[in-house]
């Protein structure tokens, strides 16, 4: 009982600390300290910010040209209003760039820079689908590849985009993959980043793709003009 009255009485004591530094800040236009007692808590980087941490460190030595365009599809929100079970404008857009990278092989290159700066051209695109899922109770971006979009059909691709959105995380292939790596320790992670990404064309289009879409922008907490990548082209849209 003595311990709980102790406590109670510093927190008033804290409480009448803050109103007391608060009257004297709007008297004075000076800001309040923080009261003694007061501390933080230092919290651990779960899967998601490890992953996100990678990312943005792999993508420090990537330069961006970001560009943003409008585009007018009245015959196809047409079509696709006509459909009873219309597909998500992110398998659309996915289909339309794979079906183009298929005619211009240029699309389907990424840069590599170890041993020897080169391109690695591969025989067919691979999408990285970027989806935004909840996992443990924590929001995290995931990841996951479609092999050679160009060929399927747009009924299949929105099924596989479907399942990534609804079905649970560990259901994904790439989605375990990316929490078993972020599960080891962080000087191994960077360097198969890096192997990834600098060194190995093959493991480049196997892990993030020839090219990635994401609809981030779709949700209204986002205001991005482009967003952080280190693939050769990243699609990100608002419809």
């Amino acid at each position: 009982m003595s311990a709980v009255w102790r406590n109670s009485a510093r927190l008033a004591m804290i409480a009448d600390g803050m109103k007391a530094d608060r009257e004297t800040s709007d008297a004075s236009g000076i800001p309040p300290k923080i009261p003694r007692g007061v501390k933080g808590r230092h919290i651990g980087l779960s899967p998601q910010r490890r992953w996100m941490d990678d990312l943005l460190a792999a993508c420090l030595r990537t330069p961006i040209a970001a560009g943003e365009q409008t585009m007018r599809l009245g015959p196809a929100v047409a079509a696709r209003r006509a459909l009873k079970d219309a597909p998500s404008w992110t398998a659309i857009i996915l289909k339309a760039y794979a079906v183009v990278a298929s005619r211009r092989p240029e699309l389907r290159r990424n840069f590599l820079s170890f041993p020897s700066r080169r391109l690695y051209e591969h025989p067919c695109s691979v999408a990285t689908v970027v989806i935004e899922r909840e996992w443990n109770g924590e929001l995290g971006l995931f990841m996951e590849q479609i092999v050679a979009p160009e060929r399927m059909s747009l009924e299949r691709i929105d099924a596989i985009i479907r399942d990534l959105r609804t079905k649970p995380v560990e259901a994904s292939r790439g989605f375990r993959r990316q929490i078993g790596v972020t599960r080891l320790p962080r000087p191994l992670r960077r360097l198969l980043w890096w192997y990834a990404l600098r060194v190995s064309g093959r493991h480049h289009v196997k892990y993030f793709g020839t090219f990635s879409v994401n609809a981030l922008l779709k949700s209204r907490r986002w205001s991005l003009v482009h967003t952080q990548t280190a693939i050769t082209m990243s699609l990100t849209h608002a419809a």
